[in-house]
């Protein structure tokens, strides 16, 4: 991707890593082209010349149809050895024609390696008939990998997940002895749940739902007095989780719900771009009733003709007619030879593809919009849960 349409994810969970790959591909091909001009002064062929585009589309190539197959040596250990276990080292990474052409779908995995015949074996998922696509499960991977590694998202996508970083919030000033002791029950109750002040979560693309974990590190880290402290280590004792389930006082409960609630909302604003600017990107109509105020606007209201209309628009009107008759005649006439050349210019005609920058566009946009609507779901569920709260608080 140009940087341009790099800077349309900015904000996503995908963004870094997105810079991270274009940065070590750019890099692997400046050491590849030093090491082509090595080459080039001791050959009699004079400069072996890759330039930058033929690198990386020949690197996406790869980098989208490469997949892990064992080693021989594993294959022969495993034969050997009834309880083999598998280790990274055992396998190696291959490209695979013709199997790497199969479109994905949501279902298992169907693809296994037939140590038996030393190959991949492949089988579909249902039946396939003739001209149909075959489909396979690429494995449980997020729309974000999908993109990342393969340049495509699946919108029915099962379990797709945005990942959301949350970063504890900074010591409100209190007396020093206190603090100390509260931030350090705080990372021993992080560390219980096996967090850092710093953590990433999953948020389903399909729940309206949070994850239980980010309410739990949402309540820890917002836990600000002694006795919450102590009353959520006595909690924990023997599960960490209970806190997951149970809120530890109405004050964390509250802060904790402003803070997540809050820390969404971050997130979600500091993607780029709005709904606006992704439906013009995409193409798609910004209002419904737009049809609907175009046709009033057509159909305003006409004044009724007054019955004693003059003879002389009468006769007016009586011209018309017969002009109109005698020019549809005519067009009748020559309206079969214009059918005919417009039948063929239209089969002559072909559907233009959409070039890959506005597919590449398209893609991104899909991609943030995809999150942005993720992350404001969650949020409308923290803000109910939040309102609730603020009411029971102000009963009591």
């Amino acid at each position: 991707f140009a940087p341009a349409q790099t800077a349309l994810l900015a904000g996503t969970s995908l963004y870094v890593d997105t810079l991270k790959l274009q940065r070590s591909t750019l890099r692997q091909y400046a050491y590849l082209f030093g090491k082509l001009l090595d080459l080039s002064r001791g050959s009699k062929h004079g400069l072996i010349y890759l330039t930058l585009e033929d690198y990386l589309w020949g690197a996406s190539v790869v980098m989208t149809r490469q997949n892990r197959i064992p080693t021989r040596q594993a294959i022969e250990r495993a034969r050997k050895t009834e309880n083999h276990t598998p280790r990274s080292e055992d396998q190696m990474l291959a490209l695979i024609p013709g199997w790497d052409m199969c479109n994905y779908a949501d279902g298992h995995l169907s693809t296994f390696w037939n140590e038996r015949f030393d190959c991949s074996e492949a089988r579909t998922m249902h039946d396939v008939k003739k001209g149909e696509p075959i489909h396979i499960y690429y494995g449980n991977r997020p729309n974000r990998l999908l993109f990342l590694y393969s340049g495509f998202i699946y919108e029915e996508h099962s379990n797709d997940y945005v990942a959301v970083a949350l970063h504890a919030p900074h010591d409100k000033p209190q007396a020093q002895k206190d603090a100390d002791a509260v931030a350090k029950m705080r990372r021993l109750l992080l560390a219980k749940a096996g967090m850092d002040t710093s953590a990433m979560f999953q948020l389903s693309t399909k729940a309206d739902d949070v994850d239980p974990r980010m309410l739990l590190f949402a309540r820890i880290v917002n836990i600000g007095s002694k006795e919450d402290a102590t009353r959520a280590l006595t909690a924990t004792s023997r599960d960490v989780g209970v806190l997951q389930r149970d809120p530890i006082s109405p004050t964390n409960e509250l802060a904790a719900l402003t803070f997540l609630r809050d820390s969404l909302v971050e997130t979600r604003d500091g993607i780029a771009g709005d709904e606006n600017e992704d439906a013009s990107l995409l193409g798609l109509k910004q209002n419904s009733n737009d049809i609907e105020n175009d046709d009033a606007a057509n159909n305003e209201q006409k004044q009724d003709t007054p019955d004693d209309a003059s003879n002389e628009q009468q006769q007016q009107q009586q011209h018309q007619q017969q002009q109109q008759q005698q020019q549809q005649q005519e067009e009748e006439e020559s309206s079969k030879d214009k059918d005919k050349s417009k039948k063929k210019k239209k089969k002559k005609k072909k559907k233009k593809k959409p070039s890959a920058v506005a597919r590449h566009i398209r893609l991104c946009v899909r991609m943030r919009r995809l999150e942005r609507a993720t992350i404001a779901r969650a949020v409308e569920h923290v803000e109910q849960r939040l309102r609730v709260e603020q009411d029971l608080a102000n009963i009591d």
